[in-house]
């Protein structure tokens, strides 16, 4: 997979402060800085996917927890994909990752250094 499916489409309205960030998404890029920081619940999760989207390049995306983790996929799932079944393109496993990854912090550490962990899921890493 080189990008990802072109029917891909938010299924919701953009609050107003993620219409005017992905309104000047393109000079951020260019700047080369996105600093995105509001409070909790305010949708960041939803925003970072679109950015991904709108990338349209391989997305690893480090989540604090397992949970924080699976809510990034269960998102995008659910708000860009209309889907109940994770996709093959996308990877839990920073090892074989896949177009989109999401691990948690401590994956990716264990990854780096060649140690092995258990998540939640009973799967070693």
């Amino acid at each position: 997979m080189t990008s990802y499916p072109k029917e891909i489409k938010f299924v919701s309205n953009w609050r107003k402060y993620q219409k005017r960030m992905l309104d000047h998404l393109d000079d951020y890029i260019a700047n080369r800085h996105l600093h995105v920081i509001p409070p909790p619940g305010s949708g960041k999760k939803v925003l970072g996917l679109e950015v991904a989207i709108r990338l349209n390049k391989p997305t690893l995306i480090v989540a604090p927890t397992i949970a924080i983790r699976n809510q990034w996929i269960q998102r995008f799932c659910d708000l860009f994909l209309q889907v109940d079944t994770v996709p093959e393109w996308i990877s839990k496993d920073i090892r074989n990752p896949k177009f989109m990854t999401a691990v948690t912090f401590q994956g990716l550490h264990a990854a780096c250094n060649n140690l092995r962990i258990q998540d939640e899921e009973d799967k070693l890493y």
